[in-house]
């Protein structure tokens, strides 16, 4: 029982970071542009399932050592910064 909670409670924590994260950025990009980009959600999105995808390929969970989930996280920000350059032109 505490251990399902301990769990639902750092999923619940990490996706809510994550969600703030992406609030941010679109507080952000309307602040300085004061202009909603609309396309902000719809990277966030494809990059979501991209994540999800690579992570499920290689096999990877929460339980793997912190080198493996820095590198998870670079492959998941060259992924992002790719996928940004190419639809920007």
């Amino acid at each position: 029982m505490l251990d399902s909670l301990i769990q639902l409670l750092i999923i619940g924590l990490t996706n809510g970071a994550v969600i703030g994260l992406n609030a941010i950025a679109v507080t952000l990009i309307y602040g300085t542009v004061r202009t909603i980009n609309l396309a902000h959600g719809d990277i966030f999105a494809l990059l979501t399932v991209l994540v999800a995808t690579v992570v499920t390929g290689l096999g990877l969970n929460a339980v793997l050592p912190a080198t493996t989930v820095v590198g998870g996280v670079l492959v998941a920000l060259l992924a992002s910064i790719l996928v940004g350059a190419l639809l920007s032109g």
